[in-house]
């Protein structure tokens, strides 16, 4: 090959490099932050779910409604989000499976004592918010979820307007059939705080299984790839063994 079209070549060739270098180093680095931001989301919904669980806990304790199906729920449900801390929820909600209807009726009713405010909350969820706009990083049944997840939210934001609201109108002058309408209303705003938080609370482990089950089936592949036949150099060249093995930990 001639001298001088070989320093083309080469001139063309670093000229291509130069233009499709940055738009490699920035995929390579969105595909970084997506994960990252993959991750945070997902962590953010399991606290969430842990928060909603105590909630709906909370409002059934003050109703008195703690029937056997929610306490096997509850219990389900301290499994996948519990910590530490929720050791005394644990042994509460045993001792209430332990005990009959009429037993748990009038030692739920002398727990919350007489008057007593439930204190619903309301819960952000700002990393979700932040990446509403980005929802094309996450894949379709992902979306579903997530969408899914802040509509039940949204849900129970009005539930909690609703519930403070009435609590605020017993605090004024009504007397008869208005006041037992003010209650009647403050409970069924009460329960469907409950009923909300429960939906979501399924949807986030819901959603927390597949996304589990997704890094699974991604360490099983690369896994198998670095023990087949004359494929350690290529592992160990691109270090995904060790990629593999901090995930596993986390």
């Amino acid at each position: 090959m001639p001298e001088s079209l070989e320093k083309v070549l080469l001139l063309i060739l670093g000229w291509l490099f130069g233009l499709l270098g940055p738009a490699f180093v920035n995929a390579i680095k969105q595909k970084r932050e997506d994960t990252a931001c993959r991750a945070a989301v997902f962590s953010e919904l399991r606290s969430l779910g842990r928060l909603l669980t105590v909630a709906s806990h909370g409002v059934h304790i003050h109703r008195a409604t703690a029937t056997d199906q929610h306490l096997l729920w509850m219990t389900k449900q301290l499994n996948i989000f519990g910590n530490p801390e929720d050791e005394p929820i644990k042994k509460f909600v045993t001792v209430l499976q332990s005990l009959t209807g009429e037993q748990r009726i009038a030692l739920l009713t002398h727990t919350r004592g007489e008057g007593k405010a439930t204190g619903l909350q309301k819960y952000s969820v700002p990393v979700l918010d932040a990446r509403v706009s980005a929802l094309y990083t996450f894949t379709t049944g992902e979306q579903i979820a997530l969408l899914g997840i802040r509509t039940q939210l949204g849900f129970v934001d009005d539930a909690v307007d609703r519930a403070r609201k009435y609590n605020d109108w017993t605090f004024q002058k009504h007397e008869g059939e208005n006041y037992k309408l003010i209650i009647e209303n403050g409970n069924t705003a009460l329960d469907d705080y409950a009923r909300y938080a429960e939906n979501a609370v399924e949807r986030i482990a819901a959603a927390l299984e597949a996304y589990a089950a997704k890094r699974t089936s991604w360490v099983k592949r690369i896994w198998a790839r670095c023990r087949a036949p004359n494929s350690r150099q290529n592992c160990s060249a691109s270090g995904e063994p060790h990629d593999v093995q901090g995930d596993a930990k986390t």
